[in-house]
């Protein structure tokens, strides 16, 4: 008897153990971080999760944070939705061909930040593999499981603010459906009374750290727009969106996947599960979150699709050694090709840490008390967010406050007239490229003193005069689908060959060159000749110099938005406009950019003193 039991319990055990490897070989493959995300839009639960982690341990680098919250959010999210795929399908192995999928897709992606898809991920997972349970059993649920089901609610509120108004609408749904029979009063009312505890218990933590909490004087309208935003229309563009994070093959997986399942649930289940669904993301779109967290409701279902999809394909091929073969290696093709994917995402402009990963509050705690009395910091990443918030939790540096404000240059420009303004280097290396004095703050490496402002002029359909006096330029633009092209005339007393400096190898394509030497005296006809036919007047001042450089200039798709240009010698005088034939979605400004040295983030002296 044991010998016949032993194998059937070696099966249940690796049965249950199979869900929990996915993750770490997930995160074995995925490698470390690779750039640096700009602070959540609406703080939620994991901010108030490192704030407290920070402050219980000063010395904490909010790298290993980060890299902890990361692997718990990874490995619980992708085992709750291998059960819930392998509650559909029963088949082990497809379950953890799915998870891996979706564990090595771009929709968790490597950035140094709370993990903020991976756990939406995973409490969506949670959700769905409750409520898929509930229905197949057909009977009311224990008490334990309608509580279980409102903390799953309200860890999906707090993870991601905007959901509130669904995770209440659907605590409503639960309870009713859930009371015994108590009449029809009775239940509703005790429904109301779980909805309104929830929302009343989520506006509460999440007021702990406030999305304005670091902007100067706080109101309810920060957080009211978080918990209760409007529905936008921006939902329809993130098609294209959905393609990047999926693929093809695991497109085609889930459409198989949904006519299957549509036709075995009926179509009221499948209408209230997309209804749910939209809900979400439609709400989530109007604001500011990133785009894997306003699809992840969406991820969840089209993946749980494409393994039921990925399912019939290899229970189609039947039982023959052969087709074992070959239902093997289609297991094995969806999570290589979605690995290849990431590999081959074509971006030019990450954002790679620079000290951000290694620093602790204690660190920024010691900048803080040695920075001038109401200073302004410029919007950074994550990372920075993180620890300044720890920093003021709780009403600490009353006696000392400071604020931040966004990487706008107008912001900027407006702060400086109002005090000290710090950059920390990714600001640093972007404002330097905008029109800003920056310089070193000797008691820290990596923050940086705005101090003043350079020349700069926004670039449009007519021309405007420009000036190269420092020899190196930059060219900004506001936002990705601003691409140009720019054509500019810089003139001056010597010759030079400008280049690119520090373009990304893709992005050189769009810089071109010219020069024209006029040292005799003469003028150049072909100079004078391209002058009328794009409309520039012949007798600028500029078209006059010994040496003069048409430089043609185009952004390139996901490309930094702020590119520096060496032109080798000092150009006094310029003209510039966008071609006629280019295309203006957004604006362009060319500004004097002279070289700057921007250090990695690291204290240069020991914390002394209160945190005051």
């Amino acid at each position: 008897m044991t010998s016949r039991h032993t194998p059937l319990a070696l099966i249940a055990v690796g049965r249950r153990v199979v869900p929990w490897l996915v993750g770490p070989a997930v995160l074995i493959i995925r490698g470390r971080f690779l750039e640096l995300a700009s602070p959540s839009a609406c703080p939620g639960l994991l901010e108030l999760i490192s704030i407290a982690t920070v402050r219980f341990d000063a010395n904490l680098s909010v790298g290993a944070l980060f890299g902890v919250l990361h692997a718990i959010a990874i490995v619980s999210g992708l085992a709750v939705f291998v059960e819930l795929v392998f509650h559909r399908t029963r088949n082990i192995a497809v379950a953890a061909a799915t998870g891996m999928a979706v564990g090595l897709s771009p929709l968790f992606g490597l950035t140094l930040s709370p993990p903020w898809e991976a756990a939406a991920f995973a409490v969506c997972a949670a959700v769905a593999l409750r409520a898929d349970a509930l229905i197949d059993r057909r009977q009311r649920p224990s008490c334990a499981v309608v509580i279980l089901g409102l903390g799953l609610l309200l860890a999906a509120a707090l993870l991601v603010p905007p959901w509130l108004i669904v995770a209440v609408a659907a605590a409503f749904v639960v309870v009713a459906i859930s009371v015994p029979r108590v009449g029809p009063v009775g239940r509703w009312m005790a429904a109301s009374a779980a909805a309104g505890g929830l929302a009343i218990v989520t506006l509460v933590v999440l007021d702990l750290s406030r999305p304005d909490a670091l902007a100067g004087p706080v109101s309810w309208h920060a957080l009211a727009a978080c918990a209760l935003p409007w529905p936008s229309m921006r939902a329809p563009t993130f098609a294209s969106t959905i393609m990047w994070l999926f693929g093809p093959f695991a497109l085609a997986l889930a459409v198989l996947g949904l006519f299957v399942d549509a036709y075995r649930a009926g179509w009221r289940r499948s209408v209230v599960t997309m209804g749910i669904v939209v809900a979400c993301v439609v709400l989530t779109a109007g604001t500011k979150m990133t785009a894997q967290v306003v699809v992840t409701p969406l991820a969840v279902g089209l993946w749980w699709l494409a393994g039921s999809g990925l399912h019939e394909i290899v229970a189609g091929m039947g039982r023959r050694p052969v087709l074992r073969v070959m239902s093997a290696l289609v297991l094995v093709l969806l999570p290589v090709l979605e690995i290849s994917r990431r590999s081959a995402e074509e971006r030019d402009d990450w954002v790679r840490p620079r000290g951000h990963e290694r620093q602790t509050l204690r660190q920024m705690t010691a900048m803080l008390n040695l920075v001038s009395p109401d200073a302004r910091f410029v919007e950074e990443d994550s990372t920075v967010d993180v620890l300044l918030r720890a920093s003021v939790f709780g009403g600490r540096r009353k006696s000392k406050p400071f604020t931040v404000v966004g990487r706008s240059s107008d912001v900027v420009r407006q702060a400086l007239g109002g005090g000290a303004v710090y950059a920390f280097p990714y600001a640093q290396e972007d404002l330097s490229l905008r029109g800003f004095v920056i310089e070193p703050w000797q008691p820290f490496a990596g923050i940086g003193a705005i101090t003043a402002t350079r020349p700069c002029r926004t670039i449009g359909d007519t021309w405007v005069d420009l000036t190269g006096a420092s020899g190196r330029i930059a060219m900004g633009a506001d936002w990705e689908a601003t691409r140009g092209p720019i054509v500019m005339y810089l003139g001056g007393p010597i010759a030079s060959e400008p280049s690119p400096d520090g373009w990304p190898p893709r992005a050189t394509r769009g810089f071109h060159f010219f020069t024209f030497d006029q040292r005799t005296g003469a003028r150049s006809e072909r100079l004078l000749a391209e002058a009328r036919d794009i409309g520039l007047s012949t007798e600028h001042a500029a078209l006059a110099q010994p040496f003069v450089v048409r430089l043609e200039l185009h952004r390139t798709p996901r490309a930094p938005l702020a590119l520096a240009m060496a032109l080798g010698a000092p150009f006094p005088l310029g003209v510039g406009k966008l071609e006629r034939d280019g295309v203006e979605a957004g604006h362009f400004t060319i500004c004097d950019a002279p070289a700057i040295q921007i250090a990695p983030l690291g204290s240069s002296v020991p914390f002394t003193g209160t945190e005051d």
